[in-house]
């Protein structure tokens, strides 16, 4: 459960837990204003690269590990059988120390993806 992880993370930074229900409109809203997301559904890793936020995953499949190596984050991944608070700690720590590289970098990926779109959906119109 989040909790454990929540609770010694209030302890040494100001957090506030944002729950946006199942809105996707208002989660996007919500992870635009977030310094940092710990998820463990890829979608909150999705998210987040949207937004360009910093984010740890806590991973339970291979999907997770997959989607985080794919944006240049596997050192950001925690496996769920190997979580504990200390973990959590140190890897949010040293990713908001980062936090800059990290959205720099998740900027320059997302504009080669749309470019890499462009490219195929110009292909595409040629087609017809």
């Amino acid at each position: 459960h989040e909790d454990r992880a929540i609770e010694p993370l209030k302890k040494k930074l100001p957090i506030k837990v944002a729950d946006a229900g199942s809105d996707p409109y208002k989660m996007k809203s919500v992870y635009a204003e977030l310094d940092l997301v710990i998820g463990m559904m890829m979608h909150s890793a999705v998210f987040a690269f949207g937004s360009e936020i910093p984010v740890i995953s806590v991973a339970y499949d291979i999907k997770n590990h997959a989607f985080m190596q794919f944006i240049g984050q596997r050192d950001k991944v925690i496996d769920v059988r190997e979580l504990d608070s200390q973990k959590i700690n140190d890897m949010a720590m040293r990713t908001l120390d980062d936090s800059k590289n990290i959205k720099k970098g998740f900027r320059t990926l997302k504009r080669g993806l749309w470019g890499r779109q462009e490219n195929f959906l110009a292909k595409i119109s040629k087609l017809s």
